[in-house]
């Protein structure tokens, strides 16, 4: 929920999608924007954004009932259907009022590197303007802006200079009458974006982009085409905050708050203390409980395969007070959804332990038939660590040792892989077809990178499989 800017009322969303409005005063409610085209995909994924005047909302929507997201605005009467302001057919997202409302920002990846794979895109801060007057201020040169400033100047100080003046309240002016022309690109390179936020007078711009070991806060002023990097943020970053007065901004992630100087780009960390009860099996409960209702919303067809979802629910609560663990929840999880047969359907547990354990890989295949000393090699994953002119290990080739300690014949080898990712690794070497011993330095992958080898093996494999079987008349994609 969120409060109108004016205190006067609270929006929400009723069955996760329809965005409403309830007044404080009278009670009554109505419905501003009921989403047959939306669907939550999980927690948290709808977005809305009150105008400074509390007459208007930024949302997202998707079009045509398709998982493209527009960028949208709607009047807060609910009297006025939804209009779409993006219309690009990419992805644009996360509108947010700026400069007192006479303008939004939002994130499109129109211009950057494209989704088609589903690893990911980037993306673009970009701005569109409500009235033809705030675009042509944007766009000034940095010599007109000027002279226009010192004009407003003194148009000021003859308003000082009056006795009856009050103070002047915003009013959302919005002119969609040429709109489209009215759209800029504000950020000068595409990126990995996490968030982004428009000082109140629109000279500056300050975003969160990821590079190499995490994110970066930058700051560029689109008026002058200048872009420069304040400072490095850290391996997580969520969401950018600017004080009322644009000297600082505040940095979320991570479960840590940072204040970074808009200036000198000093990063100052927040300290925080709280405490609370954590109760596991309450929570379990919860999660449990969640889960099923959510089938009951959201499922494609409301029979549910036929499947009489009360009494499932009964059979599976009665293993609640027995679970002691998250890894065994979520298999009892799995099994509840298995009940639907149907895909996509799950529930999975990732520890996130910075201090546990971490089995690495070196990219290798072993001949688990072997029962000497050591791990014998049955084969070298292509484009893994070991795939590399410098290196000698082939099929038959035996690791004897892992930085000096020697693996024992028939032992539980992993725990010589553990935490050693990305790290120098010694491995002493013996070729029984020759009878050579020699040691190579490696850094072993992550077994997700593995993961990925693995994958693009198979692809090849199928691929000679298909042109095999098909003596070269099909083709494999």
């Amino acid at each position: 929920p969120a409060f109108s800017p004016d205190g006067k009322e609270v929006a929400y969303l009723e069955e996760r999608v329809s965005l409403k409005v309830v007044n404080l005063d009278t009670k009554a409610a109505r419905m501003i924007y009921e989403a047959q085209a939306n669907y939550s995909y999980s927690d948290g994924d709808q977005y809305y954004q009150w105008s400074p005047d509390s007459k208007w909302f930024l949302l997202n929507f998707n079009r045509d009932q398709q998982w493209i997201p527009e960028a949208g605005l709607i009047k807060a009467s609910g009297k006025e259907p939804i209009i779409n302001l993006t219309n690009s057919g990419y992805s644009d997202f996360t509108p947010k009022w700026a400069m007192n409302g006479e303008m939004m920002i939002w994130f499109s990846d129109r211009d950057g590197m494209k989704n088609h794979g589903s690893w990911g895109a980037s993306g673009d801060v970009y701005g569109m303007f409500f009235t033809q007057e705030a675009y042509d201020k944007f766009i000034l040169s940095k010599e007109d802006f000027a002279l226009l400033k010192e004009e407003e100047k003194e148009d000021k100080k003859e308003e000082d200079d009056k006795d009856d003046k009050e103070e002047e309240e915003i009013v959302v002016k919005v002119d969609l009458d040429g709109i489209d022309d009215r759209k800029l690109r504000l950020t000068q390179h595409s990126s990995l974006l996490n968030d982004a936020v428009l000082s109140d007078d629109g000279e500056k711009l300050y975003y969160l982009a990821e590079y190499e070991d995490g994110y970066d806060l930058w700051m560029t002023k689109p008026r002058e085409k200048e872009t420069k990097l304040l400072t490095k943020v850290g391996p997580q970053a969520n969401s950018l905050f600017l004080d009322k007065d644009n000297k600082n901004v505040f940095v979320q992630g991570g479960g840590k708050i940072f204040k970074i100087d808009t200036e000198s780009g000093k990063k100052t960390p927040l300290k925080t203390q709280g405490e609370m009860m954590f109760d596991p099996a309450g929570e379990r409960a919860y999660i449990f409980d969640h889960t099923w209702r959510q089938v009951q919303k959201k499922f494609y067809v409301e029979d549910l395969h036929g499947v009489d979802w009360d009494f499932y629910y009964a059979e599976y609560a009665r293993f609640l007070p027995h679970i002691s663990n998250n890894h065994e929840f979520a298999e009892m999880l799995s099994e509840l959804l298995g009940e639907l047969n149907a895909s996509h359907t799950g529930c999975r547990y990732r520890e996130n332990d910075p201090n546990g354990d971490e089995t690495a890989s070196f990219g290798l295949f072993y001949d688990e038939n072997y029962t000497g000393g050591g791990l014998r090699v049955a084969e070298v994953m292509t484009k893994g660590p070991l795939d590399n002119a410098d290196s000698k290990v082939v099929p038959g080739v035996i690791i004897e040792k892992v930085n000096g300690v020697a693996i024992a014949a028939n032992a539980n080898y992993f725990s010589h892989f553990n935490r050693i990712k990305d790290k120098n690794t010694l491995l002493s070497l013996h070729n029984p077809a020759n009878g050579q011993r020699w040691e190579e330095v490696i850094k072993p992958i992550s077994m997700g990178a593995e993961y990925g080898l693995l994958y693009d093996r198979w692809v090849d494999l199928m691929r000679d499989k298909v042109e095999e079987m098909s003596d070269g008349r099909l083709g494999y994609v």
